[in-house]
């Protein structure tokens, strides 16, 4: 031990010159001390010795097999003792707190020797060469240096947990501890750079594919430590793979390291919104100011991140497929939590900018990267996606929406692709791009009713307004299909219809928006089908009360006015008005010339005094229907030509008023089932208040005060009262009945609970109380306080108060869920209905047959007995309900009492079985 002294201290006074004349005699000796059972602080010393002695005189070429192959595994073996030793020092309970800290101290200070020397040695290296350094003469270098790096960096990373109570003592040197391995990664890093790789080595080749591993690892460890370090860590680890790409074997997972990447892009991201300055309060008039430095950092490594995923993405583009499903989550998350998007916070203006700018603008060539790829289209458009927990519709829709402006300037097999045209044996069942974005539009009810508003799109070099997300999803969806095939085309045509027909508005109004964009932009033939082929389909709906039949007629009153005049003329002679009055009631009558007009507005008139006078001479139920139709399509008619007066004679609208009047005097008010038939009536009788006198007025008020009102007819009566302003009465001493009623009618609406209805009454006694010469009536319609206060805070503009101090977008999430519920339980409804379980299953067999066949066993109740439990209850539910109707009718026709008598027997017989 004493001569291992002795030649250190030797050799550490010798000169350059007489180190350079003995190294080929002394260093041997040792680096055979070094590995051969000395102690740890003799090792340290010698290694100290070595490498400031003689690493310096050595070549390239001697330094790996003289020093480095020999020394660096031994090295890595006494660093490991020293953290060993560590462990073992904290659970030594015989010895005293001061002392437990003085061997900690001493075995963290013998790490930090160990790093020093290997820094030098990594220096030394570099420095010998001003270009490139084969891999192959310092290849011992790298994997034992990242094992002691990874091991530093994860015992710092764990301090606080092993150290417990001594860790404020032990701070200063774990600080420099990390420090020292910061050091000793840059210079590695340094080494890296310079290196040069022979593909054709397969030692070399495993060693550099260790290397990608070993710091994606070391990513991972410092990620939560020092954001700079990490930063600088991921860099060079892209820079690495995409210089060596060639060298890596396939157990490199490129995927894997490209989630590392996205998970570190998402952290960032949620730190940068989190230490963003936010909008001020109402009550404030300054920011709220969180960490504006710290924010403005985070951005850029945020920016750095995602440059160097676009840089990794290029480079190993043979990979880009398997790494679809990660980035297709990275870019729904980030569009998901960004502003406008209602889960982001409420950040300035300036900072939103500052993050598009310097981050969220590498979304672009990402997508433009991921689009032709056949594993992203599948996951963008996987039907199923909208069930995971973590789907989030908005984003997802601004997405679909980045996609659709990418869309046209990709080939058309691509586009074919996004249409759901090619199916490729094996790869899951796609919906078209337009599909996905009709039915997620629908989901985002809430951003769409507040409304949530959009950046506009840049026009001649100036952005535009703000925009609704609804125009916003309306104009990439029209901007898209402006560049469809005749075969894309009629996929589109499909997906619209659907969307249409269905019972969300949100989504069918959006369809109908890009529809009429496909009217207006395709040709005058095209725009004719279209009218035709809805039309049709409209008269072959069984209901003309389904949510998908509205939508249709909504759809074709906006599609016939683009109708070119030739196809308008075509249109009449596919449709006359005399075999389709109801079609025509519906259709905007206003598109067409004046002659037109009076002969449809004529025709449908003399329709609905026929019906009357047929329905007065034989009242049942047959006449009954009949009527309701006529009248509903004369009530459509003459609000289409509201506020002015039918282009027809004033003989036939006086009789249209005086018919209709007499049909509500000959009406019994008491039945709930002549209530339908009420509603149109009244409205017809709105639009034709003139033609009545004052009297008449009072029968027809009397109308909504005795009956139970349905919503239909009480909404009917708000018509009616919207416009007695504008009639002038005679003084009340004349009309002590009418002026009785109007009150009374007036404020049963206007405390009505229904929110609709009570808003539409409260815009009724608004536009009352203004025009009418009878001020004193005004008051005489608010009976209570509670009544004046609603009509006063209407009159002032002031919002509701919303119960529990909800948010606007509480409640319509709130209301979103209440519609969905409604929805699904009148389809399974619909759905149970629709069952018709066959009654005499299992009896088609001769009667020799069953006698010789063995019993059946008993079978046991399933659904769909209880299903038939259900119809023949509402079978019989609905005889009562036609026997009551019969009941109020004059004249009760003997073919229908012995039909439902028949019906009651085969329902009796269904019973029984």
């Amino acid at each position: 031990m004493s001569q291992t002294s002795s030649l250190l201290e030797d050799v550490q006074n010798w000169s350059r010159e007489k180190c350079l004349a003995n190294l080929a005699e002394i260093l041997p000796k040792l680096t055979s001390m070094f590995t051969n059972g000395c102690s740890s602080e003799r090792k340290i010393s010698l290694l100290a010795v070595m490498t400031g002695a003689f690493v310096p005189l050595l070549s390239l070429d001697q330094l790996e097999s003289q020093f480095l192959s020999i020394v660096f595994p031994e090295v890595q073996n006494l660093f490991d003792v020293q953290l060993t030793s560590i462990l073992s020092s904290l659970e030594d309970e015989a010895s005293t707190t001061s002392q437990v800290q003085e061997i900690l101290k001493k075995h963290l200070q013998m790490s930090v020797d160990i790093l020093g020397p290997l820094e030098s040695i990594l220096q030394c290296v570099t420095q010998k060469t001003s270009s490139a350094i084969h891999l192959n003469k310092v290849h011992s270098i790298p994997l034992p240096t990242l094992s002691i790096i990874r091991k530093s960096f994860e015992h710092c990373k764990e301090s606080n947990t092993i150290y417990t109570v001594h860790f404020e003592a032990l701070s200063g040197q774990l600080s420099l501890f990390f420090k020292k391995t910061f050091t000793l990664q840059k210079a590695l890093m340094s080494l890296l750079d310079l290196a040069e790789i022979q593909p054709l080595e397969d030692n070399i080749q495993q060693v550099v594919t260790q290397v990608g591993k070993d710091f994606h690892g070391l990513c991972g460890i410092i990620g939560s430590m020092d954001a700079s370090l990490m930063a600088t860590t991921w860099k060079f680890l892209v820079k690495f793979l995409t210089k060596h790409k060639n060298c890596f074997d396939i157990s490199l997972q490129v995927p894997v390291i490209v989630a590392g990447l996205c998970a570190e892009i998402r952290s960032h991201f949620q730190h940068a919104l989190k230490s963003a300055p936010l909008e001020p309060k109402e009550n404030s008039s300054s920011p709220q100011t969180n960490d504006q430095k710290g924010f403005s950092k985070t951005v850029k490594i945020c920016g750095l991140f995602a440059k160097m995923l676009l840089h990794l993405l290029k480079e190993f583009e043979s990979s880009l497929d398997e790494c679809c499903t990660v980035l297709y989550e990275l870019v729904v998350y980030l569009n998901s939590h960004f502003p406008p998007s209602l889960l982001a916070p409420s950040i300035t203006a300036n900072s939103e900018e500052e993050l598009r700018r310097s981050f969220l603008v590498c979304i672009e060539p990402l997508l433009q990267m991921l689009v032709p790829c056949r594993r992203f289209c599948a996951n963008l458009l996987n039907s199923k996606q909208d069930l995971e927990e973590e789907f989030h519709p908005f984003g997802y829709l601004i997405t679909l929406t980045n996609i659709l402006a990418h869309l046209p300037k990709c080939e058309e097999d691509i586009r074919d692709m996004y249409h759901g045209l090619t199916v490729v044996e094996g790869d899951p069942t796609v919906d078209s791009v337009v599909q996905r974005v009709l039915q997620t539009v629908a989901k985002c009810y809430t951003e769409c009713s507040l409304p949530v508003m959009m950046p506009g799109v840049m026009h001649d070099g100036h952005a535009q307004a703000k925009v609704t997300l609804h125009e916003h999803t309306v104009t990439y969806l029209n901007s898209f299909l402006a560049t469809t095939t005749p075969r894309q085309f009629s996929k589109t045509v499909q997906c619209l219809l659907k969307a249409v027909i269905s019972d969300e508005f949100t989504k069918a109004l959006v369809a109908m928006d890009v529809w009429c964009f496909l009217a207006r932009y395709g040709t005058a033939e095209v725009c004719f089908n279209h009218c035709k082929f809805l039309t049709r389909l409209v008269k072959s709906l069984q209901t003309n009360q389904s949510p998908g039949c509205i939508h249709l007629c909504l759809l074709l009153q906006r599609l016939v006015p683009l109708m070119a005049e030739s196809s308008q003329n075509e249109f009449i002679q596919c449709f006359p008005p005399a075999d389709h009055p109801n079609l025509w009631s519906r259709l905007p009558l206003q598109t067409f010339s004046l002659d037109f007009r009076k002969e449809v507005c004529l025709l449908l008139a003399s329709h609905y005094l026929k019906t009357m006078d047929i329905y007065s001479q034989s009242k049942n139920v047959e006449t009954l229907v009949n009527l309701h139709g006529a009248a509903v399509d004369m009530s459509r008619v003459l609000h289409q030509h509201r506020p002015g007066p039918l282009p027809i004679q004033s003989q036939v609208t006086t009789e249209l008023a005086k018919c209709t009047l007499d049909c509500l005097r000959s009406m019994p008010l008491n039945n709930k089932n002549l209530e339908p038939i009420l509603s149109p009536l009244l409205e017809i009788c709105s639009h034709l208040l003139l033609e009545f006198s004052l009297g008449d007025l009072e029968t027809i008020l009397k109308v909504t005060c005795s009956t139970s009102s349905s919503m239909a007819l009480r909404s009917s009566s708000i018509s009616l009262l919207q416009k007695l302003g504008q009639l002038t009465l005679p003084d009340q001493t004349q009309n002590d009945g009418l002026f009785e009623l109007i009150p009374r009618v007036f404020s049963s609406l206007l405390c009505d609970k229904s929110p609709i209805l009570q808003q539409l009454a409260l815009e009724a006694f608004s536009k009352f109380a203004e025009e009418t010469t009878h001020e004193h009536l005004v008051p005489e319609c608010l009976h209570d306080d509670a009544t004046k206060n609603t009509v006063v805070e209407f009159l002032n503009q002031n919002a509701v108060p919303i119960p529990d101090n909800k948010s606007d977008e509480e409640l319509l999430k709130e209301q979103y869920k209440s519609v969905v519920n409604r929805r699904e339980a009148w389809n399974k409804s619909k759905e149970e209905a629709e069952v018709q379980p066959p009654l005499m299953h299992g009896r088609s067999g001769s009667r020799m047959d069953q006698d010789l066949t063995e019993p059946q066993p008993k079978k046991l109740r399933v659904d769909s007995e209880k299903s038939l439990e259900m119809e023949l209850k509402e079978i019989e539910f609905g005889m009562q309900r036609v026997k009551q109707l019969i009941s109020v009718l004059d004249h009760k026709p003997p073919w229908l009492i012995s039909q439902l008598d028949g019906l009651s027997i085969s329902l009796m017989e269904a019973k029984e079985l």
